[in-house]
């Protein structure tokens, strides 16, 4: 990764700044295994693909409309049903995971073990959601959780 898909990217994206790719290398380059570069590789690709547009695009709209609110989140919470079978180096959250929290929670609570903080999770996004919905504002507190399944509303 670091002797050819980082000086590409940053050939490409950032007019070959060595700056630049030293600091994508330290965010994202692993010496320990192969799997966590594998998995870094991965969120590299992510936030070059997906994170990076998006945050563009929430700038755009937020800059030219003065009057509007734009918000975005990032789910991390695992949920094991979402995964597919036969992946075990799969880690994170799958696609769209927070959509079956918040419309399929208490299916899977019947049979799948959460935590009390997880009931906190689901309640603060359907709130989110909903106050989004009916007043195009979150009016919310801000919720933080964590890869490791714990919850936190502030």
């Amino acid at each position: 990764m670091k002797d050819f898909l980082i000086p590409f990217f940053t050939q490409a994206l950032f007019r070959d700044n060595a700056n630049i790719a030293n600091m994508i290398c330290s965010k994202y380059c692993v010496q320990s295994n192969v799997e966590d570069q594998g998995r870094q590789l991965l969120n590299m690709w992510s936030d070059v693909a997906f994170q990076a547009p998006a945050r563009l695009s929430l700038d755009c709209h937020s800059s030219s409309i003065q009057s509007s609110a734009t918000y975005q989140y990032v789910f991390f919470d695992e949920l094991s049903y979402a995964v597919p079978k036969g992946t075990p180096w799969y880690k994170g959250s799958a696609h769209a995971t927070d959509v079956f929290y918040i419309f399929f929670y208490e299916q899977l609570k019947s049979s799948n073990n959460f935590t009390e903080g997880a009931d906190i999770l689901v309640e603060q996004m359907r709130s989110y959601w909903t106050n989004f919905a009916k007043t195009g504002y979150v009016l919310c507190k801000v919720l933080y959780f964590t890869l490791l399944g714990k919850h936190s509303v502030t």
